[in-house]
Protein backbone atom coordinates (compact mmCIF):
# COMPACT_ATOMS: atom_id res chain seq x y z
CA UNK A 1 0.00 0.00 0.00
CA UNK A 2 1.30 3.45 -0.62
CA UNK A 3 1.75 6.36 1.80
CA UNK A 4 -1.07 8.17 0.10
CA UNK A 5 -3.43 5.66 0.90
CA UNK A 6 -1.72 4.53 4.12
CA UNK A 7 -2.35 8.32 5.09
CA UNK A 8 -6.19 7.78 3.68
CA UNK A 9 -6.70 5.25 6.11
CA UNK A 10 -5.49 7.05 9.11
CA UNK A 11 -8.43 9.62 8.40
CA UNK A 12 -10.64 6.87 7.93
CA UNK A 13 -14.19 9.05 8.50
CA UNK A 14 -17.55 9.72 7.30
CA UNK A 15 -16.76 8.58 3.89
CA UNK A 16 -20.34 10.99 1.86
CA UNK A 17 -19.25 14.41 3.28
CA UNK A 18 -15.79 16.37 3.15
CA UNK A 19 -15.01 19.67 3.53
CA UNK A 20 -12.89 22.39 1.92
CA UNK A 21 -11.63 25.87 3.57
CA UNK A 22 -11.16 28.01 1.03
CA UNK A 23 -8.61 30.97 2.21
CA UNK A 24 -9.71 34.87 2.10
CA UNK A 25 -6.05 35.58 1.16
CA UNK A 26 -6.61 39.67 1.81
CA UNK A 27 -7.82 39.57 5.14
CA UNK A 28 -5.20 36.51 6.59
CA UNK A 29 -2.59 38.40 5.74
CA UNK A 30 -3.71 41.57 8.31
CA UNK A 31 -4.98 38.86 11.03
CA UNK A 32 -3.75 36.05 13.00
CA UNK A 33 -6.17 33.75 12.55
CA UNK A 34 -6.52 32.57 8.81
CA UNK A 35 -9.62 33.83 7.16
CA UNK A 36 -11.61 32.25 4.83
CA UNK A 37 -15.16 30.46 4.10
CA UNK A 38 -15.41 26.82 5.38
CA UNK A 39 -17.73 24.86 2.64
CA UNK A 40 -19.00 21.40 3.14
CA UNK A 41 -19.58 19.23 0.09
CA UNK A 42 -22.02 16.49 0.29
CA UNK A 43 -19.97 13.79 -2.11
CA UNK A 44 -17.71 10.37 -1.43
CA UNK A 45 -14.35 10.90 0.25
CA UNK A 46 -11.98 9.59 -2.53
CA UNK A 47 -8.07 8.98 -3.00
CA UNK A 48 -7.86 11.94 -5.67
CA UNK A 49 -9.61 14.33 -2.57
CA UNK A 50 -5.87 13.13 -1.14
CA UNK A 51 -4.03 13.68 -3.67
CA UNK A 52 -5.19 17.09 -4.38
CA UNK A 53 -4.68 18.16 -0.90
CA UNK A 54 -1.40 17.29 -0.18
CA UNK A 55 -0.23 18.69 -3.81
CA UNK A 56 -1.86 22.14 -2.73
CA UNK A 57 -4.52 21.76 -5.18
CA UNK A 58 -7.89 22.07 -2.80
CA UNK A 59 -7.37 21.81 0.99
CA UNK A 60 -9.62 18.69 2.97
CA UNK A 61 -11.64 18.39 5.78
CA UNK A 62 -12.93 15.05 7.34
CA UNK A 63 -15.76 14.27 9.33
CA UNK A 64 -14.40 12.05 11.98
CA UNK A 65 -17.37 10.07 13.37
CA UNK A 66 -19.08 7.65 10.54
CA UNK A 67 -22.09 6.08 9.91
CA UNK A 68 -21.56 3.31 12.04
CA UNK A 69 -21.01 5.54 15.17
CA UNK A 70 -17.33 5.19 15.72
CA UNK A 71 -14.36 6.43 14.80
CA UNK A 72 -10.78 5.67 13.76
CA UNK A 73 -9.65 8.97 14.75
CA UNK A 74 -10.49 12.44 16.91
CA UNK A 75 -8.68 15.03 17.66
CA UNK A 76 -8.00 18.55 20.10
CA UNK A 77 -8.77 21.69 18.38
CA UNK A 78 -6.05 24.17 20.41
CA UNK A 79 -7.60 26.93 18.65
CA UNK A 80 -4.74 29.70 20.61
CA UNK A 81 -2.17 31.15 18.18
CA UNK A 82 0.09 32.50 20.65
CA UNK A 83 0.57 28.79 21.69
CA UNK A 84 4.23 27.30 22.39
CA UNK A 85 3.70 23.92 19.73
CA UNK A 86 6.65 22.33 21.25
CA UNK A 87 5.62 23.29 25.09
CA UNK A 88 2.47 21.29 24.39
CA UNK A 89 3.90 18.39 22.47
CA UNK A 90 6.62 17.62 25.27
CA UNK A 91 4.01 17.94 28.14
CA UNK A 92 1.70 15.63 25.97
CA UNK A 93 4.70 13.18 26.36
CA UNK A 94 5.36 14.00 29.69
CA UNK A 95 1.91 12.35 30.56
CA UNK A 96 1.94 9.84 28.19
CA UNK A 97 -0.97 11.12 26.29
CA UNK A 98 -1.01 9.08 22.50
CA UNK A 99 -1.61 11.87 21.08
CA UNK A 100 0.61 13.27 17.73
CA UNK A 101 0.51 16.89 17.73
CA UNK A 102 0.32 18.77 14.11
CA UNK A 103 0.49 22.68 13.00
CA UNK A 104 -2.67 24.26 11.82
CA UNK A 105 -2.82 26.64 9.03
CA UNK A 106 -2.71 29.86 11.65
CA UNK A 107 0.13 28.18 14.40
CA UNK A 108 -3.06 26.53 16.41
CA UNK A 109 -2.30 22.72 17.03
CA UNK A 110 -4.61 19.89 16.34
CA UNK A 111 -3.71 16.70 18.46
CA UNK A 112 -4.40 13.61 16.81
CA UNK A 113 -5.96 10.38 18.65
CA UNK A 114 -5.61 7.35 16.01
CA UNK A 115 -7.31 4.29 17.03
CA UNK A 116 -6.47 0.44 15.53
CA UNK A 117 -10.25 -0.73 15.14
CA UNK A 118 -13.31 1.87 15.41
CA UNK A 119 -14.28 3.31 18.76
CA UNK A 120 -17.66 4.27 19.06
CA UNK A 121 -17.61 8.18 19.08
CA UNK A 122 -19.41 9.13 22.65
CA UNK A 123 -15.86 6.90 24.17
CA UNK A 124 -13.65 9.09 21.81
CA UNK A 125 -15.15 11.92 22.61
CA UNK A 126 -15.33 11.39 26.76
CA UNK A 127 -11.65 10.24 26.47
CA UNK A 128 -10.28 13.47 24.61
CA UNK A 129 -12.29 15.40 27.08
CA UNK A 130 -10.45 14.05 29.89
CA UNK A 131 -7.41 14.84 28.04
CA UNK A 132 -8.24 18.77 27.30
CA UNK A 133 -8.99 19.00 30.94
CA UNK A 134 -5.33 17.18 31.90
CA UNK A 135 -3.59 20.27 29.63
CA UNK A 136 -5.63 22.97 30.93
CA UNK A 137 -8.15 23.69 27.56
CA UNK A 138 -11.29 21.93 29.42
CA UNK A 139 -13.43 24.06 26.83
CA UNK A 140 -11.82 23.63 23.52
CA UNK A 141 -13.10 21.64 20.66
CA UNK A 142 -13.38 18.21 20.65
CA UNK A 143 -13.65 15.83 17.60
CA UNK A 144 -15.50 14.12 16.85
CA UNK A 145 -18.25 17.29 17.42
CA UNK A 146 -21.22 14.67 17.47
CA UNK A 147 -21.53 11.57 19.44
CA UNK A 148 -24.78 10.11 17.02
CA UNK A 149 -25.13 11.08 13.61
CA UNK A 150 -28.47 9.86 11.63
CA UNK A 151 -28.49 9.20 7.92
CA UNK A 152 -29.02 12.62 6.57
CA UNK A 153 -26.11 14.49 9.06
CA UNK A 154 -23.42 15.72 7.81
CA UNK A 155 -21.29 15.56 10.87
CA UNK A 156 -18.41 18.27 11.49
CA UNK A 157 -15.38 18.12 9.80
CA UNK A 158 -11.78 19.31 10.95
CA UNK A 159 -9.02 20.12 8.02
CA UNK A 160 -6.33 17.19 7.87
CA UNK A 161 -2.75 17.94 8.37
CA UNK A 162 -0.09 18.28 5.45
CA UNK A 163 -1.73 20.54 3.21
CA UNK A 164 0.73 21.22 0.24
CA UNK A 165 3.53 18.78 1.07
CA UNK A 166 4.55 18.28 -2.18
CA UNK A 167 6.35 21.64 -2.46
CA UNK A 168 8.17 21.00 0.35
CA UNK A 169 7.38 24.41 1.44
CA UNK A 170 4.15 24.26 3.80
CA UNK A 171 3.16 24.74 7.46
CA UNK A 172 0.40 21.81 8.22
CA UNK A 173 3.02 19.71 10.01
CA UNK A 174 3.07 16.75 12.78
CA UNK A 175 5.79 16.68 15.54
CA UNK A 176 7.28 13.41 16.61
CA UNK A 177 8.04 12.42 20.62
CA UNK A 178 11.11 14.45 20.57
CA UNK A 179 9.33 17.93 19.16
CA UNK A 180 10.99 17.22 15.53
CA UNK A 181 8.78 18.66 12.42
CA UNK A 182 8.03 15.57 10.63
CA UNK A 183 7.98 17.23 6.83
CA UNK A 184 8.03 14.07 4.77
CA UNK A 185 4.63 12.84 4.29
CA UNK A 186 6.07 9.22 4.61
CA UNK A 187 7.98 9.88 8.17
CA UNK A 188 4.66 11.58 9.67
CA UNK A 189 2.41 8.38 8.09
CA UNK A 190 5.36 5.83 9.75
CA UNK A 191 4.68 7.70 13.23
CA UNK A 192 1.39 7.85 13.51
CA UNK A 193 0.79 4.55 12.80
CA UNK A 194 3.16 3.36 15.05
CA UNK A 195 1.32 5.21 17.86
CA UNK A 196 -2.11 4.30 16.95
CA UNK A 197 -3.99 2.37 20.42
CA UNK A 198 -6.21 0.00 20.41
CA UNK A 199 -9.63 0.60 22.48
CA UNK A 200 -8.44 -1.53 25.22
CA UNK A 201 -5.05 0.70 26.04
CA UNK A 202 -7.14 4.07 25.22
CA UNK A 203 -9.55 2.86 28.26
CA UNK A 204 -6.14 2.35 30.46
CA UNK A 205 -4.80 5.99 30.07
CA UNK A 206 -5.79 7.93 32.88
CA UNK A 207 -5.17 11.46 32.95
CA UNK A 208 -6.04 14.05 36.00
CA UNK A 209 -7.24 17.28 35.15
CA UNK A 210 -4.78 20.24 35.19
CA UNK A 211 -5.19 22.81 37.64
CA UNK A 212 -5.14 25.92 36.22
CA UNK A 213 -5.79 29.93 37.73
CA UNK A 214 -9.10 30.89 37.23
CA UNK A 215 -10.14 27.86 35.58
CA UNK A 216 -13.78 28.94 36.77
CA UNK A 217 -13.36 32.45 35.73
CA UNK A 218 -12.48 34.32 32.46
CA UNK A 219 -10.38 32.21 29.73
CA UNK A 220 -8.22 34.94 28.94
CA UNK A 221 -7.27 35.70 32.58
CA UNK A 222 -6.86 31.90 32.55
CA UNK A 223 -4.36 32.34 29.73
CA UNK A 224 -2.48 35.50 30.62
CA UNK A 225 -1.98 34.21 34.42
CA UNK A 226 -0.25 31.34 33.06
CA UNK A 227 1.67 32.78 30.70
CA UNK A 228 2.11 36.12 31.91
CA UNK A 229 1.00 39.98 31.66
CA UNK A 230 2.56 41.58 29.20
CA UNK A 231 4.54 45.06 29.84
CA UNK A 232 1.97 47.47 30.01
CA UNK A 233 -1.00 45.57 30.96
CA UNK A 234 -0.48 45.27 34.74
CA UNK A 235 -3.07 47.76 36.33
CA UNK A 236 -5.61 46.37 33.29
CA UNK A 237 -5.36 42.94 34.59
CA UNK A 238 -5.27 43.41 37.90
CA UNK A 239 -8.34 45.35 37.72
CA UNK A 240 -10.16 42.35 35.88
CA UNK A 241 -8.81 39.76 38.60
CA UNK A 242 -10.36 42.18 40.78
CA UNK A 243 -13.80 41.96 39.34
CA UNK A 244 -13.65 37.86 39.60
CA UNK A 245 -12.44 38.47 42.93
CA UNK A 246 -15.43 39.95 43.78
CA UNK A 247 -17.83 37.53 41.97
CA UNK A 248 -16.01 34.78 43.90
CA UNK A 249 -14.95 35.43 47.51
CA UNK A 250 -17.68 38.32 48.57
CA UNK A 251 -16.67 40.14 51.41
CA UNK A 252 -12.93 38.90 51.33
CA UNK A 253 -11.95 40.24 47.41
CA UNK A 254 -9.70 42.56 48.66
CA UNK A 255 -7.36 40.30 50.82
CA UNK A 256 -8.07 37.55 47.75
CA UNK A 257 -7.17 40.13 44.88
CA UNK A 258 -3.94 41.46 46.76
CA UNK A 259 -2.83 37.46 46.94
CA UNK A 260 -3.43 37.50 42.99
CA UNK A 261 -1.29 40.44 42.60
CA UNK A 262 1.67 38.67 44.18
CA UNK A 263 1.26 34.86 42.63
CA UNK A 264 0.21 36.40 38.96
CA UNK A 265 1.56 39.97 38.38
CA UNK A 266 6.07 40.30 37.50
CA UNK A 267 6.82 42.32 38.81
CA UNK A 268 3.72 43.19 41.31
CA UNK A 269 1.73 46.50 41.28
CA UNK A 270 2.87 48.63 44.57
CA UNK A 271 0.48 49.19 47.39
CA UNK A 272 -0.44 52.69 46.17
CA UNK A 273 -1.66 51.16 42.51
CA UNK A 274 -3.22 48.56 44.34
CA UNK A 275 -4.99 50.54 46.73
CA UNK A 276 -6.38 52.46 43.63
CA UNK A 277 -7.26 49.83 41.95
CA UNK A 278 -9.80 48.60 44.81
CA UNK A 279 -10.67 52.24 44.88
CA UNK A 280 -11.89 51.99 41.76
CA UNK A 281 -13.72 48.69 42.05
CA UNK A 282 -15.57 49.93 45.22
CA UNK A 283 -17.20 53.06 44.09
CA UNK A 284 -18.76 51.45 41.08
CA UNK A 285 -19.73 48.26 39.85
CA UNK A 286 -17.20 47.19 36.98
CA UNK A 287 -17.94 44.33 34.40
CA UNK A 288 -14.37 42.51 32.74
CA UNK A 289 -13.17 45.01 30.44
CA UNK A 290 -13.26 42.28 27.30
CA UNK A 291 -12.78 44.59 24.00
CA UNK A 292 -9.30 46.00 25.89
CA UNK A 293 -6.10 44.67 25.74
CA UNK A 294 -5.12 42.25 26.62
CA UNK A 295 -8.29 40.64 27.45
CA UNK A 296 -9.71 40.71 24.10
CA UNK A 297 -6.87 39.42 22.66
CA UNK A 298 -7.60 35.82 24.29
CA UNK A 299 -11.05 36.31 24.03
CA UNK A 300 -13.28 33.16 24.37
CA UNK A 301 -17.17 34.64 25.27
CA UNK A 302 -18.99 30.98 24.14
CA UNK A 303 -16.30 29.59 27.08
CA UNK A 304 -16.47 32.66 29.18
CA UNK A 305 -20.78 32.12 29.20
CA UNK A 306 -19.99 28.89 30.31
CA UNK A 307 -17.80 29.75 33.76
CA UNK A 308 -19.03 30.37 37.08
CA UNK A 309 -17.57 33.76 37.49
CA UNK A 310 -17.19 34.35 33.59
CA UNK A 311 -19.06 37.24 31.62
CA UNK A 312 -22.20 34.84 31.61
CA UNK A 313 -22.10 34.25 35.80
CA UNK A 314 -23.50 30.50 35.58
CA UNK A 315 -26.82 31.59 34.53
CA UNK A 316 -28.50 34.01 31.86
CA UNK A 317 -27.82 31.34 29.15
CA UNK A 318 -24.58 29.30 30.09
CA UNK A 319 -26.23 26.57 29.86
CA UNK A 320 -27.13 27.12 26.63
CA UNK A 321 -24.39 29.16 24.83
CA UNK A 322 -22.06 26.51 26.30
CA UNK A 323 -24.01 23.47 24.43
CA UNK A 324 -24.61 25.56 20.88
CA UNK A 325 -21.67 24.27 18.67
CA UNK A 326 -21.14 25.01 14.47
CA UNK A 327 -23.46 26.67 12.57
CA UNK A 328 -23.64 25.51 8.99
CA UNK A 329 -26.08 27.00 6.15
CA UNK A 330 -27.03 24.57 2.98
CA UNK A 331 -26.69 26.34 -0.48
CA UNK A 332 -27.82 25.25 -3.68
CA UNK A 333 -26.29 25.63 -7.14
CA UNK A 334 -28.19 25.67 -10.40
CA UNK A 335 -26.87 23.54 -13.86
CA UNK A 336 -24.79 26.39 -14.29
CA UNK A 337 -23.04 26.23 -11.38
CA UNK A 338 -24.60 29.69 -9.96
CA UNK A 339 -26.18 29.63 -6.56
CA UNK A 340 -30.42 29.36 -6.26
CA UNK A 341 -31.06 32.17 -4.13
CA UNK A 342 -34.54 30.96 -4.34
CA UNK A 343 -34.26 27.48 -2.77
CA UNK A 344 -35.14 27.40 1.12
CA UNK A 345 -32.40 26.77 3.01
CA UNK A 346 -31.43 24.29 5.96
CA UNK A 347 -29.19 24.90 8.68
CA UNK A 348 -27.09 22.69 10.63
CA UNK A 349 -25.95 23.29 14.13
CA UNK A 350 -24.50 21.11 16.32
CA UNK A 351 -25.95 21.34 20.21
CA UNK A 352 -24.46 19.25 23.21
CA UNK A 353 -22.93 16.85 20.58
CA UNK A 354 -25.92 15.90 18.17
CA UNK A 355 -26.89 17.70 14.89
CA UNK A 356 -29.65 19.21 14.38
CA UNK A 357 -31.41 20.35 11.00
CA UNK A 358 -33.42 23.69 11.21
CA UNK A 359 -35.51 25.99 8.98
CA UNK A 360 -34.36 29.55 9.15
CA UNK A 361 -37.37 30.27 11.21
CA UNK A 362 -36.70 27.62 14.07
CA UNK A 363 -33.20 28.58 14.24
CA UNK A 364 -34.09 32.66 14.98
CA UNK A 365 -37.00 31.56 16.92
CA UNK A 366 -35.74 31.02 20.45
CA UNK A 367 -38.50 29.03 21.29
CA UNK A 368 -39.18 26.33 18.43
CA UNK A 369 -34.95 26.42 18.69
CA UNK A 370 -35.77 25.04 22.30
CA UNK A 371 -38.34 22.68 21.16
CA UNK A 372 -36.36 21.26 18.86
CA UNK A 373 -33.89 20.50 21.60
CA UNK A 374 -36.15 18.82 23.58
CA UNK A 375 -37.69 16.61 20.80
CA UNK A 376 -33.89 15.58 19.53
CA UNK A 377 -32.02 15.83 22.98
CA UNK A 378 -34.48 15.69 25.61
CA UNK A 379 -33.22 18.29 26.65
CA UNK A 380 -34.66 21.78 27.11
CA UNK A 381 -31.52 24.70 27.52
CA UNK A 382 -32.07 27.76 29.60
CA UNK A 383 -33.93 30.86 27.83
CA UNK A 384 -31.69 34.04 27.52
CA UNK A 385 -32.88 36.90 27.04
CA UNK A 386 -34.31 38.40 23.52
CA UNK A 387 -30.58 40.75 23.21
CA UNK A 388 -28.16 37.50 24.39
CA UNK A 389 -29.99 35.33 21.69
CA UNK A 390 -29.85 38.07 19.05
CA UNK A 391 -25.72 38.40 19.99
CA UNK A 392 -25.41 34.69 19.83
CA UNK A 393 -27.23 34.58 16.36
CA UNK A 394 -25.24 36.90 14.87
CA UNK A 395 -21.63 35.44 15.57
CA UNK A 396 -22.42 32.31 14.70
CA UNK A 397 -24.05 33.62 10.75
CA UNK A 398 -21.67 35.48 10.29
CA UNK A 399 -19.07 32.89 11.05
CA UNK A 400 -21.38 29.74 9.47
CA UNK A 401 -19.92 27.30 7.25
CA UNK A 402 -21.03 26.35 3.99
CA UNK A 403 -22.83 22.73 2.82
CA UNK A 404 -23.65 22.66 -0.96
CA UNK A 405 -26.48 20.16 -2.11
CA UNK A 406 -25.89 19.56 -5.53
CA UNK A 407 -28.60 20.28 -8.17
CA UNK A 408 -30.49 17.28 -7.97
CA UNK A 409 -31.33 18.17 -4.45
CA UNK A 410 -34.04 20.63 -3.29
CA UNK A 411 -36.78 22.29 -5.13
CA UNK A 412 -34.88 23.29 -8.21
CA UNK A 413 -33.60 19.64 -9.19
CA UNK A 414 -36.93 18.22 -8.70
CA UNK A 415 -38.61 20.89 -11.08
CA UNK A 416 -36.07 20.52 -13.18
CA UNK A 417 -36.79 16.33 -13.15
CA UNK A 418 -40.64 16.96 -13.22
CA UNK A 419 -39.94 19.45 -16.04
CA UNK A 420 -37.99 16.89 -18.31
CA UNK A 421 -40.85 14.35 -17.66
CA UNK A 422 -44.08 16.73 -18.00
CA UNK A 423 -42.14 18.09 -21.53
CA UNK A 424 -41.94 13.96 -22.42
CA UNK A 425 -45.42 12.50 -21.60
CA UNK A 426 -47.51 15.52 -22.76
CA UNK A 427 -44.90 16.56 -25.61
CA UNK A 428 -46.73 15.09 -28.88
CA UNK A 429 -49.10 18.22 -29.53
CA UNK A 430 -49.54 18.45 -33.33
CA UNK A 431 -51.09 21.69 -33.38
CA UNK A 432 -51.53 24.85 -31.23
CA UNK A 433 -54.70 24.25 -30.45
CA UNK A 434 -53.52 21.59 -28.24
CA UNK A 435 -51.62 23.15 -26.01
CA UNK A 436 -55.32 23.95 -24.28
CA UNK A 437 -55.82 20.56 -24.14
CA UNK A 438 -52.49 20.05 -21.85
CA UNK A 439 -50.33 19.49 -24.10
CA UNK A 440 -46.88 20.96 -24.99
CA UNK A 441 -46.20 22.16 -28.69
CA UNK A 442 -43.01 22.31 -30.39
CA UNK A 443 -42.80 25.05 -33.13
CA UNK A 444 -39.85 24.44 -36.09
CA UNK A 445 -37.35 26.29 -33.87
CA UNK A 446 -37.49 23.75 -31.14
CA UNK A 447 -39.25 26.06 -28.80
CA UNK A 448 -41.64 24.44 -26.64
CA UNK A 449 -45.24 25.88 -25.40
CA UNK A 450 -47.03 24.62 -22.75
CA UNK A 451 -49.67 26.43 -20.21
CA UNK A 452 -48.14 27.58 -16.67
CA UNK A 453 -51.86 26.05 -15.06
CA UNK A 454 -51.26 22.09 -16.60
CA UNK A 455 -47.19 22.49 -15.32
CA UNK A 456 -48.85 23.61 -12.46
CA UNK A 457 -51.33 20.95 -11.93
CA UNK A 458 -48.44 18.52 -12.56
CA UNK A 459 -46.29 19.11 -9.74
CA UNK A 460 -49.37 19.09 -7.48
CA UNK A 461 -49.65 15.81 -8.43
CA UNK A 462 -46.16 14.88 -8.31
CA UNK A 463 -45.97 16.12 -4.49
CA UNK A 464 -43.47 18.87 -5.15
CA UNK A 465 -45.79 22.07 -4.16
CA UNK A 466 -48.79 21.77 -1.98
CA UNK A 467 -52.47 23.84 -3.07
CA UNK A 468 -51.12 26.48 -0.87
CA UNK A 469 -48.06 27.57 -2.50
CA UNK A 470 -47.93 30.73 -4.57
CA UNK A 471 -46.13 29.65 -7.30
CA UNK A 472 -43.51 32.55 -7.09
CA UNK A 473 -40.59 29.89 -7.00
CA UNK A 474 -41.76 28.32 -9.76
CA UNK A 475 -41.76 31.59 -11.93
CA UNK A 476 -38.23 32.43 -11.18
CA UNK A 477 -37.05 28.81 -11.30
CA UNK A 478 -38.71 28.67 -15.06
CA UNK A 479 -36.62 31.78 -16.45
CA UNK A 480 -33.93 30.42 -14.66
CA UNK A 481 -33.83 27.21 -17.28
CA UNK A 482 -34.22 29.85 -19.58
CA UNK A 483 -38.31 29.96 -20.20
CA UNK A 484 -40.37 33.37 -21.09
CA UNK A 485 -43.62 34.31 -20.55
CA UNK A 486 -45.28 34.92 -23.75
CA UNK A 487 -48.74 35.74 -25.89
CA UNK A 488 -49.16 33.02 -28.07
CA UNK A 489 -52.12 32.83 -31.26
CA UNK A 490 -53.65 30.21 -30.30
CA UNK A 491 -56.76 29.80 -33.15
CA UNK A 492 -56.78 32.75 -35.08
CA UNK A 493 -59.98 32.08 -36.86
CA UNK A 494 -60.79 32.39 -33.47
CA UNK A 495 -58.83 35.14 -32.08
CA UNK A 496 -57.89 32.68 -29.20
CA UNK A 497 -54.68 34.40 -28.11
CA UNK A 498 -53.05 33.00 -24.41
CA UNK A 499 -50.70 33.28 -22.22
CA UNK A 500 -47.86 30.29 -22.59
CA UNK A 501 -44.29 29.68 -21.67
CA UNK A 502 -41.96 29.18 -24.24
CA UNK A 503 -38.80 27.15 -23.59
CA UNK A 504 -36.20 26.18 -26.10
CA UNK A 505 -35.88 22.28 -25.94
CA UNK A 506 -31.68 22.56 -24.98
CA UNK A 507 -32.67 24.90 -22.05
CA UNK A 508 -34.02 21.45 -20.07
CA UNK A 509 -31.31 19.42 -18.86
CA UNK A 510 -30.45 16.48 -20.63
CA UNK A 511 -30.76 12.64 -18.88
CA UNK A 512 -31.37 9.17 -18.72
CA UNK A 513 -33.42 8.06 -20.77
CA UNK A 514 -35.12 6.77 -17.57
CA UNK A 515 -36.66 10.02 -16.49
CA UNK A 516 -36.31 10.05 -12.36
CA UNK A 517 -39.47 9.44 -10.29
CA UNK A 518 -40.18 13.68 -9.05
CA UNK A 519 -40.38 13.61 -5.27
CA UNK A 520 -41.03 16.77 -2.88
CA UNK A 521 -37.40 17.28 -1.18
CA UNK A 522 -36.83 16.47 2.47
CA UNK A 523 -38.02 18.81 4.98
CA UNK A 524 -35.69 18.56 7.94
CA UNK A 525 -36.94 16.70 11.07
Amino acid sequence: MNVLDRFKNLFDGLDRVHGMFEVDKDLSSRQEKVQGKAVTMKAPVTIDLFQKHVSGEQGLGLVPIRDDQKCMFGALDVDDYTLDLLALNAEIQDKGMPLVVCRTKSGGAHCYLFMTEPLRADIMRNKLQEFAEGLGYPKIEIFPKQRKIKPNDIGSWINIPYFDAVSGDFNRFGYDAKGTPMMDLSVFVDYAEKHRITPGDLKDVKIEPKVVPFGDGPPCLQHLATNGFPEGTRNTGLLNMGVYAMKKYGDDWETALDDMNRKYMDPPLGSGETQQIIKSLTRKEYSYTCEQAPLCNFCHKQACFGKKYGIGGGSDGGDLETMLGELRKSYSTDLHGDEIQEEECIWFIDVDGVELQLTTFELFNQDKFRTKCAERLRKLPLKVRPQRWDALLKEKVENAGLVHFDPETGTYGHIVAALKEFCTRFGEAETRDDIMTGKVWTNEEGVMHFRHEYLWKFLLKAGIYRPRDDGKQLHVILKRLGAEKKQLMINRSQNLNKQVWALKEYAVPERDDEVPEAKRPTRPY
